[in-house]
């Protein structure tokens, strides 16, 4: 039985994504950045999502966002605007509002996965 345990991965051989390492989606990306937010920020953040127009996709409705938490509203955006699509508008969003450092810190960790 001592041969089966060395089939296991230890946690150093962890994937991205876990213990700390960089994200693998960009849903991951996503609500680490909203997570990283004040409560203020973040509520900035849901108003001006709601005024937001991607594309040839309208915003997402005030009163979806209203009482979102960061993994509901992560949800929102990917069903609205597709993964790829949920990070642009998250980047555009922030640059709206002002919130360079979340800006920045998203695009690199994007550019990481």
């Amino acid at each position: 039985m001592a041969t089966s345990s060395s089939s296991f991965s230890s946690p150093q051989e962890s994937a991205p994504g876990v213990l700390g390492k960089v994200p693998q989606t960009p849903g991951d990306l996503i609500i680490y950045s909203l997570e990283d937010l004040k409560g203020s920020d973040f509520k900035r953040f849901r108003n001006k999502l709601s005024d937001f127009s991607y594309g040839d996709k309208l915003p997402i409705p005030r009163g979806k966002l209203e009482n979102a938490d960061c993994i509901s509203t992560k949800d929102l955006l990917i069903d609205t605007y597709g993964e790829e699509g949920a990070l642009d508008v998250t980047i555009h969003v922030f640059t709206l509002i002002g919130l360079m450092g979340p800006t920045n810190d998203l695009q690199e960790r994007r550019g990481q996965y």
